[in-house]
């Protein structure tokens, strides 16, 4: 292989790395949110349902027909990430 094209290799795989990391940054600040706000629904959801407990204690009326168990927050998962297109172009000239 070519000096200049071994260095252009070089770059072109260093500037990826730096995107990828930049994505695996947002990714993960991305999933952090994710977790606070399914706490934050998981908060709430049991403050309805004492809410709704009180209310109906303090009237004698039945519970409202709707589900008032709080369900657990799902687990959270790995975000599905496809497999990039390889460029044609690029492993032709390099024979990939």
């Amino acid at each position: 292989m070519d000096p200049a094209e071994s260095e252009k290799l070089k770059r072109a795989i260093s500037s990826q790395a730096a995107v990828v990391t930049q994505h695996e940054s947002s990714l993960r600040q991305v999933m952090e949110h994710l977790q606070q706000l399914t706490t934050s629904v998981a908060q709430l959801s049991g403050q309805l349902a004492s809410i709704t407990d009180q209310l109906s204690s303090s009237t004698g009326a039945p519970p409202p027909a709707a589900d008032q168990t709080a369900s657990p927050p799902p687990s959270p998962r790995e975000p599905f990430i496809p497999i990039p297109a390889r460029n044609f172009r690029m492993t032709q000239r390099w024979g990939v």
